[in-house]
């Protein structure tokens, strides 16, 4: 599928068609990796458990 960059402010954006979003059940947020020569957009991967991340003081607050 080819699409245009539109100009954001300072930066670029792509319009990507809400048909493949809903089929990738991506909603708001995505994640960007810049591999090799090309960008990878897919859906943000679960977070790791607060309370294991940042241990166990930070789980009580």
């Amino acid at each position: 599928m080819r699409t245009h960059l539109h100009r954001l402010g300072n930066s670029q954006a792509v319009v990507i068609p809400k048909p493949l979003l809903a089929h990738l059940g991506i909603e708001r947020a995505v994640e960007l990796e810049l591999v090799e020569d090309h960008i990878e957009v897919r859906k943000p991967r679960e977070r790791a458990c607060f309370a294991i991340k940042f241990g166990p003081s930070i789980a009580n607050v």
